[in-house]
């Protein structure tokens, strides 16, 4: 999956146009603002995550960079 990752080119983000997908785990979604690869990629994302639910351990080769708006 390719989502803006062509770094030599600019791009605007606006949440607003873009909506939370389902992840492969249950009670976790994601806004993807940059991915380059299938599901261990180089990723920018915004994730919510139900309570009790997480992904275990895990690394991206190329990074990956989450924003928590709230809770821990």
């Amino acid at each position: 999956m390719q989502v803006n990752s062509d770094f030599s080119q600019r791009v605007i983000i606006r949440p607003s146009e873009y909506e939370f997908i389902p992840s492969p785990l249950k009670g976790v979604s994601r806004m993807m603002f940059d991915r380059a690869g299938e599901e261990i990629a180089r990723a920018t994302s915004i994730v919510r995550y139900e309570p009790g639910a997480g992904y275990s351990g895990h690394t991206h080769g190329g990074g990956e960079e989450i924003y928590v708006l709230s809770g821990t």
